[in-house]
C-alpha cells in the first residue's frame, strides 16, 4: 500500500522522537490510518483513486486555502495532515509496548517514570480530537469542492458514521 504520509509529515505537526522505529512503528501506524480511520471516511472508490492517483489530488492532500459559494474564506488541513494525527495517536497509544519472544513487554529503565493511564487517556483523546477537528475542516472542503471530486459522495458516505468522528481500533 502507498502511504501518503511520512515520519516528516508527524513530526512537523507533534513532537516525536528520531528514535522511533520508522518501519515497525511510524510506517505501521500511517498505513493502519489510512486503512482504519481514511478509508471508511471518504469511501472506497474514493480512496482506491486516491491511492492510484495521489498527484491528481494536490488540493486535497495539502493545505490549501478555498472560498465557498458566499466568497468567504477557508483552509483546509490537508489530508496528508489528517493521516499524520491519526497515525501519531496510533504511535502514542503504543509508545512503551514491544513485542519480544516472551510477548508483549512494556519498556521502562530506571532514570524514567511512566505516565499515569489517566494521563495517557487524557492525552489520547485530545489527540483524537485533533484529528476529528481536521477531519471535519477535509470534510467541509470536499463538500463545498465536490463538482471536483466525483467520487465524493457529499457526506453520504456508506461507511460514515452521524457523528463524523474517527474510531480509534486499540485504543481507549
Amino acid at each position: 500500500m502507498m502511504l501518503l504520509a511520512t515520519f516528516s509529515d508527524i513530526k512537523a505537526l507533534k513532537p516525536i522522537s528520531n528514535n522511533v522505529d520508522l518501519v515497525k512503528k511510524v510506517d505501521l501506524a500511517i498505513a493502519d490510518a489510512q486503512e482504519f480511520d481514511i478509508r471508511p471516511l471518504i469511501g472506497e472508490s474514493f480512496y482506491l483513486d486516491i491511492i492510484a492517483n495521489p498527484s491528481n489530488y494536490d488540493n486535497l492532500l495539502n493545505k490549501t486555502e478555498y472560498e465557498d459559494g458566499n466568497n468567504d474564506k477557508f483552509q483546509s488541513p490537508g489530508l496528508i495532515n489528517c493521516i499524520a494525527l491519526f497515525a501519531y495517536v496510533r504511535i502514542k497509544n503504543d509508545a512503551n509496548e514491544h513485542e519480544t519472544a516472551y510477548g508483549s513487554v512494556n519498556k521502562t529503565n530506571p532514570y524514567s517514570t511512566a505516565i499515569s493511564e489517566a494521563t495517557k487517556v487524557r492525552q489520547l483523546k485530545e489527540l483524537k480530537d485533533q484529528a476529528n477537528y481536521y477531519w471535519n475542516r477535509i470534510e467541509m472542503y470536499l463538500n463545498e469542492k465536490s463538482t471536483d471530486y466525483p467520487l465524493w459522495k457529499k457526506s453520504n458516505c456508506c461507511y460514515q458514521r452521524k457523528n463524523r468522528s474517527v474510531k480509534f481500533y486499540g485504543t481507549k
